[in-house]
């Protein structure tokens, strides 16, 4: 009896320790794989990423070589995102972009990504982040019948930042090498005809892999150079100056800077400063592990 009476007991305390347990909500895995950032191995410091103010707008340019070059290049590309503050950027060679860069973006809640289906299928698109890029309209292919000029279509869109500043992008791949020089000087004139047809009293960035410098009195470009009261390129200080800030490092014994920002006069006064964002000095085998390429950023005032 005296046992029985104790087992009873003991199934009472357990039931009621049950019963007003507090119900757990059940864990989402997707939703904690949304919020953890990944950070790889080959990230050695954050201090090239930048920290630019709010009452700025900053925008990028990034030919990310065929991503993904490498197993280690999505980890990178997501922690890189999530850690540099700027409000846009434009991506060139993005291979196979529907399942594997959209992941990367969709995985950060301040991030979105727009891409366009161009020739070749290194495709081309803009990572925005929604807080300070309020609208960004459809993406357009320009010259999609000028396959010879323009290997990849450039593709346009407009945006407005959170400040009311609205600019006009044009995202571009010309054709590379040497036997593309002629090609690239053709890409110009129709690119200068098209801006100043149809964008001349508007903000307009011409952005991307230009593939061709930019220093020489020979370079494809000298259309825009020529016609320095309506178009400047933002980052010419750097095509002149040290090798050590060049886009394309890779490129012979120092290098190449090929990767350009040019703005029109809307944006002289309001553009703060362009430089090369030196992400192999934080990242490890950077040229191997993410791109051959290194982000070109300008910043413009928006008070």
């Amino acid at each position: 009896m005296i046992k029985n009476t104790f087992y009873l007991l003991i199934s009472i305390v357990f039931f009621t320790a049950c019963k007003n347990q507090t119900p757990q909500p059940e864990q989402n895995e997707e939703d904690e794989d949304k919020n953890e950032v990944y950070i790889p191995e080959i990230i050695e410091s954050f201090d090239c990423f930048p920290q630019d103010g709010a009452s700025t707008f900053e925008i990028v340019t990034w030919n990310i070589e065929q991503y993904p070059l490498d197993t280690d290049t999505p980890g990178a590309i997501k922690t890189t995102l999530d850690t540099m503050k700027v409000d846009i950027i434009a991506f060139q060679e993005v291979k196979t972009p529907d399942n594997l860069i959209e992941a990367v973006i969709d995985s950060l809640p301040d991030w979105e990504f727009v891409y366009a289906d161009v020739r070749y299928n290194l495709e081309i698109g803009y990572a925005y982040r929604p807080s300070e890029i309020v609208s960004i309209e459809s993406l357009e292919l320009l010259f999609p019948d000028s396959s010879n000029a323009f290997p990849r279509e450039p593709v346009f869109t407009t945006i407005e930042h959170v400040s009311g500043l609205k600019v006009n992008l044009i995202n571009i791949h010309l054709k590379c090498c040497n036997d593309g020089e002629e090609r690239r000087a053709v890409a110009s004139q129709l690119l200068k005809e098209y801006i100043d047809t149809n964008l001349s009293d508007e903000a307009t960035i011409l952005l991307g892999d230009f593939n061709d410098e930019i220093d020489d009195d020979n370079n494809p470009f000298t259309n825009f150079i020529d016609d320095n009261a309506n178009y400047r390129f933002a980052d010419m200080e750097i095509a002149t100056g040290n090798s050590e800030f060049w886009s394309y490092p890779s490129f012979g014994p120092e290098g190449s800077h090929i990767d350009h920002i040019l703005i029109s006069n809307e944006l002289f006064d309001l553009e703060v400063e362009t430089k090369t964002l030196t992400l192999g000095d934080c990242i490890s085998r950077y040229e191997y592990n993410v791109s051959d390429h290194l982000p070109v950023m300008s910043t413009f005032t928006t008070d």
